[in-house]
């Protein structure tokens, strides 16, 4: 917790420091230095509210007006001193660049020294600059644009733009979470589950910018798609006792086929006991590493779920919890797998399992179409959208809430996944 912090703070003395080097007239200006000031401090904030809980004065998330409004001030400062790291130095590079080419653009075009000023040359002769004729210089308008305001302009657009992206990805944290259609094909597909609808709701972090009525708009509007089944894959709730009352909610949506859910690191951060007792009493049934055969027409569907593997190497103990869930479990059915973490889609699709349905990344926030922008960065991570194994497949969801008020192209969503045929 205090690494956070200390490396926020690190950040912004560095981009501090590249900004004074590197632009001082930029540096000179007192309101961004206090600019810069504030969005550091606003990280900090975030950091103290959010994950030291202030100790015992406002614990963590005891507090959702105070967990939103620095969540809010804490995204915009990380997202615009972490923008400030990469665009200072290259505005920097434009301003050398370009006054560079200014300069070359001013030098006489023949380097070698000019001839005296008091002669002209014809043939052999030469002939005193007085004798020559006089010609009139040409008047030359004064340019519109010195050229330290281009060069000025054009430094500064950089860092510009990069806010702009910042307000734009913060912006995108508050649309509303839409329910989006994922259909999904599958060779051998029981013919009475083609068509079977399964609504995802995954990483919703009630409490941090969604309260019970939030998710009580999200069900009514997923509601209209007659879901088939309903799954929970974890981190729902960081304020508990709003956890029951978003269960109930969920519950009204009563598919046919029934509603499942497996807990995510953030349940077992907030307190796992209190979470399996809010699920207790509602129809939710918390699967810990085990599996319900549900009979569709004269095909089997087989649920199971493993429980998050909190620190523990995650390799390991997702081979062992998908051989104890997946134990008496029949071999002639459709298996759908749920884990918080897509980590363990190599164990569950190595046992069996057909479909994992995941969350966990938020698809780290930032996206290109239905991808991870951090995909390249991040192989095997399995960040967002659909992969493919051995003929086992994933689908790794962004997402119904977040933790940073940041969402670049990579928008919330409450995914509907429907299996087809293939």
């Amino acid at each position: 917790m205090f690494g956070a912090g200390f490396f926020l703070l690190t950040i912004g003395l560095l981009v501090a420091g590249l900004m004074r080097w590197l632009h001082p007239s930029w540096w000179q200006r007192p309101w961004i230095r206090r600019a810069l000031v504030l969005m550091v401090a606003g990280t900090l904030v975030m950091v103290l509210t959010r994950q030291l809980g202030l100790g015992r004065l406002v614990p963590s998330y005891r507090s959702p007006a105070l967990t939103i409004a620095s969540g809010i001030g804490g995204g915009i400062g990380v997202i615009w001193v972490l923008s400030l790291l990469f665009t200072v130095p290259l505005a920097g590079i434009v301003r050398k660049v370009l006054g560079f080419a200014a300069r070359r653009k001013t030098e006489p075009a023949d380097p070698a020294e000019p001839r005296s000023a008091a002669t002209t040359t014809s043939g052999d002769e030469e002939t005193p600059a007085s004798a020559a004729p006089q010609r009139s210089a040409p008047q030359r308008s004064a340019p519109a644009l010195s050229r330290r305001t281009v060069l000025e302009t054009a430094a500064a657009a950089i860092p510009a733009s990069g806010l702009g992206l910042g307000a734009v990805g913060v912006a995108g944290a508050f649309v509303p979470t839409a329910v989006v259609p994922r259909p999904l094909s599958f060779s051998g597909l029981p013919d009475d589950l083609a068509g079977l609808k399964i609504l995802q709701l995954t990483d919703v972090h009630l409490g941090a910018f969604m309260d019970p009525s939030g998710v009580v708009d999200l069900v009514e509007r997923a509601r209209e798609t007659k879901p088939d089944l309903v799954v929970l894959t974890g981190d729902i709730c960081d304020h508990l006792p709003w956890l029951e009352a978003a269960l109930r909610a969920v519950e009204t949506l009563d598919p046919r086929l029934g509603l499942f859910a497996v807990m995510g690191n953030h349940e077992h951060y907030r307190g796992s006991l209190q979470t399996r007792r809010s699920y207790a009493k509602t129809r939710i049934e918390l699967l810990d590493d085990t599996h319900r055969v549900i009979r569709v027409g004269s095909g089997k569907l087989v649920v199971s779920g493993v429980d998050d593997p909190v620190g523990r190497a995650s390799d390991a103990y997702f081979e062992r919890a998908i051989d104890r869930a997946l134990s008496g479990a029949p071999s002639d059915a459709f298996h759908l797998g749920l884990s918080h973490r897509p980590s363990g889609f190599v164990a569950l699709s190595s046992a069996g399992v057909d479909l994992t349905l995941s969350g966990h990344t938020h698809g780290a926030q930032v996206g290109f179409g239905d991808r991870s922008l951090l995909e390249p960065l991040a192989k095997g991570s399995f960040l967002r959208g659909t992969y493919d194994r051995e003929g086992k497949r994933l689908y790794t969801s962004s997402g119904a809430g977040h933790w940073l008020a940041f969402r670049l192209d990579c928008p919330s969503e409450a995914a509907l996944i429907t299996l087809e045929k293939a």
